[in-house]
């Protein structure tokens, strides 16, 4: 999946809020807040709608760990669950790097 999205700083008491728009209609929002000596954490929610084939929309909820390696690059580390049906939507954890521009 590809997605884009905008990031609104310190949007509220230090977080930054993460709206995104994603291939296959797939929407989220993202909460992340800097935890100090470059790490930072999140907690998202995103929602596709329903998919060819599936009963109900899909919602997926996040939470990760990342370290900055500098201003472009991130490393995380996240868990995650859905609603989705099979192994989709078995909890999964992944390993991400980020470029940012």
């Amino acid at each position: 999946m590809a997605s884009i999205g905008y990031v609104f700083k310190n949007a509220a008491l230090g977080t930054d809020v993460i709206v995104s728009v994603g291939s296959n209609e797939v929407y989220g929002i993202s909460f992340r807040r800097d935890l100090g000596n470059g790490f930072e954490g999140a907690l998202g929610y995103s929602q596709a709608n329903k998919p060819l084939g599936a009963a109900k929309d899909i919602q997926t909820w996040t939470a990760e760990v990342a370290y900055n390696l500098n201003k472009q690059y991130s490393l995380a580390l996240g868990y995650s669950d859905s609603n989705a049906t099979g192994v989709a939507g078995d909890s999964q954890l992944g390993l991400t790097v980020r470029y940012n521009f």
